[in-house]
């Protein structure tokens, strides 16, 4: 059985470092915030969105519309490739982006449930020391069990292992 009190993570924001994430975040947002655009829900439906094939056809073009490929083309076509290639290039920094700051969130959130994993496995077992004092007779350990207790009456989820819950 694996140790219920294992402390695979010990720490916590300070204030200053907290402080230090806003103000980042905050410098980050003022980056990119005006480089995104409000997209309405149903206008996101009606946007297609761009598989492999169609992202890698995109790059061909781009690669055939040199100097000679623009002067080709007709003049009101020719002036839109470089706003073609301008969101060519804003699809890949974005999808950088994106996948940078999901691996960020992902380890947080993973960190996130092991730090409450860990806490709610300590604050079981305080419970159950508070039972176990409160049987021997300890003053105040009662008092404090039931206290606690009263949790586990409102709910029956995160109970802790018990002979009266089949633990």
């Amino acid at each position: 059985m694996a140790n219920v009190l294992q402390n695979r993570i010990s720490t916590s924001f300070t204030n200053t470092e907290l402080d230090n994430l806003n103000t980042h975040i905050a410098a980050y947002s003022a980056i990119i915030n005006p480089k995104m655009v409000a997209i309405t829900d149903d206008e996101l439906k009606g946007i297609p969105s761009i598989d492999v094939d169609n992202y890698v056809f995109v790059g061909d073009v781009t690669t055939t519309c040199d100097a000679e490929g623009l002067a080709m083309l007709p003049p009101n076509i020719a002036a839109q490739v470089p706003e073609m290639d301008k969101d060519y290039t804003f699809y890949d920094q974005a999808e950088a982006e994106i996948v940078r700051l999901l691996g960020i969130v992902d380890k947080l959130r993973r960190s996130q449930r092991l730090a409450a994993a860990e806490s709610f496995a300590v604050a079981n077992k305080v419970y159950e020391m508070f039972g176990s004092l409160a049987d021997a007779g300890v003053p105040g350990a009662q008092a404090k069990y039931d206290y606690l207790k009263a949790r586990y009456k409102s709910s029956g989820a995160g109970r802790p292992p018990s002979p009266e819950n089949g633990g």
